[in-house]
């Protein structure tokens, strides 16, 4: 077990101060010296490490920390496909037991949802292929166009929480909301 792992179980411990300590020293290190951490090992380390600072609600910071995280993600991609060219499965393993790309975007989103930065959370949720988003993806998305006044836009996103999970309630409310608020005109009471 490398110190990565052992990061990676005291965050799925709950231990935030102690993943917040031990993860800024091992970027620290890591940014002394290159060649210590593998392109995964510090994508890792940089989420676990957002996730802390998130935990502790300092959002802006955390929203950075993830940003850093999928920059590393990418040069991680850059590498593991030369790596996967020349056969190496022990690379897919690994890519498999690494945070999910689709998490940090939704982390993201969710920082700037708290720091009232909703624009900022939509451009980052619409950057994730339709394909690829979840149902807490889409709700998120959904929340944010109807604030936003983008109805049509809130309602396909709705639709597609509905179509993963059919007893969505909230997803219900919000489709149908705008027939609540603004209620036909042409009927009548007798």
């Amino acid at each position: 077990m490398n110190v990565v792992d052992h990061v990676r179980d005291m965050a799925a411990a709950g231990l935030y101060s102690n993943v917040r300590i031990l993860s800024s020293l091992l970027l620290t290190m890591s940014n002394n010296n290159p060649e210590l951490f593998s392109p995964a090992q510090k994508y890792q380390l940089l989420v676990y490490h957002a996730d802390a600072i998130f935990h502790d609600k300092e959002y802006r910071n955390a929203a950075c920390k993830y940003s850093m995280a999928l920059q590393q993600k990418k040069v991680l991609n850059k590498t593991s496909k030369v790596r996967t060219s020349t056969g190496g499965a022990a690379a897919n393993i690994q890519a498999q037991s690494l945070p999910s790309e689709i998490e940090v975007k939704y982390k993201i989103a969710e920082c700037y949802t708290i720091l009232k930065l909703d624009k900022d959370a939509i451009a980052v949720l619409d950057g994730i292929p339709s394909r690829q988003r979840t149902p807490k993806i889409n709700m998120m998305l959904a929340n944010l166009y109807r604030k936003a006044g983008q109805e049509r836009s809130a309602v396909t996103s709705y639709k597609e929480v509905l179509r993963q999970c059919p007893l969505a309630l909230d997803a219900i409310i919000g489709t149908h909301s705008r027939l609540l608020c603004n209620p036909p005109t042409n009927i009548t009471c007798s």
